[in-house]
C-alpha cells in the first residue's frame, strides 16, 4: 500500500475493543483487522468465537480474553494481564455496554449501577490503563483510543437516564483525556452513533410509533447499520486522522435531528468577545489568553467568543484562531467551568468555502458554535439570495450550529434585515444572531418572530442590555463584558427578579462606559485592562495604544463602571 491509502494501514499494529461479539463492536473489530490490525477481544464468554474466526479468516491474529465488564475486579488488572502476554497495544475501542429502561421515578440502584459501572467506569479503567503503556511507546503516534458514545450522549434520551448519564460522561471523559495526552501523541476520539439496528434497540425498533417518530428525524431516511461505522473507526485509529485530536465525532448520516435547540447549549445571558493577548515580539501569549478566560468565567456569564471584532481575528493565522480557541476550552474544563461557560468562535471569512474551514477548525479545537459575520470585501455583488445562500451553506456544512452577526461598520455596510435573519432562523442550525447594529426595533421583530423556536437574539453591546432585555431579547455579547462582566450579569438579575430601578441605575454606569469602549474600538478595552487588571498588553501593529493623554481620558471614563464592577466580584 502506498500513497495517500498508507495513511490508513494498520499493519503490525495490535488493538483491543470491548463488545466485539455482536452489533457495532464486531463489525468494528472486523474493519481493523481488514485494515491489518491484530485483535484482542475482551468478552464475557470465551466460548463465542464467531468474531475471532472472522477475523482470522483475513489472515489476521485474534485473541480473547475473558472478563466481565460490571465486575471491577475483572477489569482492574486486565490491561496489565494482556501487555504482559505480549501484545503491544497501540489502539483501543471502548465499544461494550449495556441497556436498561425505566421511567426515571421508577428506575432502580441496581440497573444505575450497573449501567454506569459497565458504560462509564469500566471505559475510563481501559483508557487509563492502555493510555499508561501507550506513554511507554515510541514515536510521535503512540496510540488511538475510540470511545463509542452515543447521539444521547448530547439529546438524554426516553427512559434511560443512566445510560445517558453515562454516554455523556463518555463524551466529557473522552475531551478530557485528549486534552492531557494530544501532546504525548495519543490520540482520543469518540464516535456518537445515532439510532443503529441492533438486538440493544429491539424493544424501539418494535413500538411502531415511536420507530415512525424516530424515522421521521433521520435524514438518510433509515436506522443506521453497525457495518456504517467501518471507515470512521479505521480513520480514527490510523494515522490519517493525526490532526483530528480532539473530537466527539458524529459520523453517523442517520443521526436525528433535534426536534429542539437544546443541543446547542446555549442560554440567555452575558457572553463576552475577548480580546487577543500577545506578548512583546507580537506572539500569542498563551498565560494571559488562560488567565482572563478564567477571571471572565467566575463571574456568572454564560460564554465566551473568541475572535469577535475584540479579538483581532483579521491579524490572526487560521492556526492562531485554533490555538487561542483551543487555550480557553481548555482552561474552561480544567478549571471546572466548562459545562457552565460556552465557548463560541468567530468564524466569518471573505468566501463560502473558508467560512466553513473557519467553523471546522473551530469545533476541532472545542467551540460549541460559530459566531458568523457575513462576507463583504465584495459587498457591490451579493444580493440578499447570494447571502441567504452563503449562511444555509455554512449552517449545513458547518459541524457546529451557528449564530448570525449583524455589524455594518465591519462589513461594508452590509446589514441584514430582519426579513433575512428571521428567515435565516428557520434552519435548524441557525440557532441565533448578534446584532451590533444598534437598531433595537430591528431586535424587538425578530424576537417576536421566533421567541417560540429557541432562537436566541443577542445585543451587540452593553450600551443597550437592557433595552434588548424588555423586547425579551437573550442578553448581549459584548465587549464591555472584558471589563466589567458582573456588573452585565447584575443587571440581568435586577431586570429578572423585577427590581427595574436597579437596572436602569447599572444601565446609565454601563452606557457611560461603553462610549468610550466604542469611540476607541478594542484598543480602549486594551487600555482598561492595562489599568484595572495589570494585563492586556499591545495590539498587534500596525494598531497600535493611543497616546497617554488619551489613555488618561480612557481610564476616567471607565473609572464608575470599574468602581461598581469591583464591589460586585465575587471574592476568588
Amino acid at each position: 500500500m502506498s500513497g495517500v491509502l498508507s495513511l490508513f494501514s494498520l499493519q503490525d499494529r495490535t488493538a483491543v475493543i470491548t463488545g466485539g461479539t455482536r452489533g457495532i463492536g464486531q463489525s468494528l473489530a472486523i474493519a481493523l483487522a481488514e485494515a491489518g490490525a491484530d485483535i484482542v477481544l475482551i468478552q464475557r464468554d470465551s466460548e463465542n468465537t464467531a468474531t475471532k474466526e472472522q477475523i482470522e479468516k483475513l489472515g489476521r491474529k485474534a485473541t480473547i480474553y475473558e472478563a466481565d465488564l460490571s465486575d471491577q475486579g475483572q477489569v482492574g488488572g486486565l490491561i496489565k494481564r494482556i501487555v504482559s502476554d505480549g501484545h503491544d497495544l497501540s489502539i483501543l475501542v471502548n465499544c461494550g455496554g449495556i441497556q436498561r429502561r425505566h421511567p426515571p421515578h421508577e428506575f432502580p440502584d441496581g440497573d444505575w449501577n450497573e449501567v454506569l459501572q459497565v458504560n462509564l467506569n469500566t471505559v475510563f479503567t481501559l483508557c487509563r490503563d492502555v493510555g499508561a503503556h501507550m506513554m511507554t511507546r515510541k514515536g510521535p503516534h503512540r496510540g488511538s483510543i475510540i470511545n463509542i458514545a452515543s447521539l444521547v450522549s448530547f439529546q438524554g434520551g426516553l427512559n434511560v437516564p443512566a445510560y445517558a448519564a453515562a454516554k455523556g460522561g463518555v463524551a466529557q471523559l473522552t475531551k478530557a483525556l485528549s486534552n492531557s495526552w494530544a501532546a504525548h501523541g495519543i490520540n482520543v476520539n469518540a464516535i456518537a452513533p445515532g439510532y443503529i439496528h441492533t438486538d440493544m434497540n429491539d424493544a424501539l425498533i418494535k413500538d411502531e410509533k415511536r420507530a415512525a417518530s424516530i424515522l421521521e428525524r433521520i435524514p438518510a431516511g433509515r436506522w443506521g447499520l453497525p457495518d456504517d461505522f467501518a471507515g470512521s473507526i479505521v480513520y480514527l485509529a490510523s494515522r490519517a486522522s493525526l490532526m483530528a485530536p480532539k473530537s466527539t465525532q458524529d459520523f453517523d448520516a442517520t443521526a436525528s435531528i433535534p426536534a429542539s435547540r437544546v443541543e446547542a447549549k446555549l442560554e440567555a445571558g452575558i457572553y463576552v468577545p475577548t480580546v487577543a493577548f500577545f506578548k512583546d515580539d507580537e506572539e500569542v501569549d498563551i498565560e494571559t489568553t488562560r488567565k482572563h478566560a478564567l477571571r471572565l468565567a467566575s463571574s456568572g456569564i454564560k460564554g465566551i467568543v473568541t475572535h469577535g471584532s475584540n479579538g483581532e481575528a483579521a491579524h490572526l493565522s487560521h492556526e492562531e484562531r485554533v490555538l487561542i480557541t483551543r487555550t480557553t476550552r481548555q482552561a474552561l474544563d480544567e478549571s471546572g467551568h466548562g459545562h457552565i461557560v460556552k465557548l463560541i468562535v468567530g468564524c466569518g471569512a471573505q468566501s463560502t468555502r473558508e467560512t466553513i474551514k473557519l467553523c471546522k477548525d473551530a469545533a476541532s479545537a472545542g467551540g460549541d458554535a460559530a459566531l458568523v459575520l457575513p462576507p463583504s470585501y465584495f459587498a457591490s455583488l451579493l444580493s440578499s439570495k447570494l447571502l441567504l445562500d452563503h449562511y444555509r451553506k455554512v449552517a449545513e456544512a458547518s459541524p457546529i450550529p451557528i449564530l448570525i452577526y449583524n455589524f455594518p461598520a465591519v462589513q461594508s455596510g452590509i446589514d441584514l434585515t430582519s426579513d433575512q435573519i428571521i428567515e435565516l432562523a428557520q434552519h435548524p442550525s441557525v440557532i441565533g444572531v448578534k446584532l451590533t447594529c444598534g437598531n433595537t426595533g430591528k431586535l424587538a421583530r425578530i424576537v417576536a418572530a421566533t421567541k417560540k423556536s429557541g432562537f436566541l437574539t443577542f445585543g451587540g453591546s452593553s450600551d443597550f442590555l437592557l433595552q434588548t432585555l424588555a423586547v425579551e431579547g437573550a442578553g448581549v455579547i459584548a465587549g464591555l463584558g472584558n471589563l466589567a462582566p458582573a456588573t452585565n450579569v447584575r443587571l440581568m438579575e435586577a431586570y429578572g427578579a423585577g427590581d427595574i430601578e436597579r437596572a436602569r441605575e447599572i444601565q446609565a454606569v454601563l452606557a457611560e462606559a461603553d462610549w468610550v469602549a466604542i469611540k476607541g474600538g478594542f484598543v480602549a478595552v486594551k487600555v482598561g485592562l492595562n489599568h484595572s487588571f495589570g494585563y492586556g498588553g499591545e495590539p498587534r501593529s500596525p494598531c497600535a495604544m493611543p497616546e497617554l493623554k488619551v489613555q488618561s481620558e480612557m481610564k476616567i471614563g471607565f473609572s464608575r463602571l470599574m468602581e461598581l464592577e469591583r464591589s460586585l466580584q465575587k471574592p476568588q
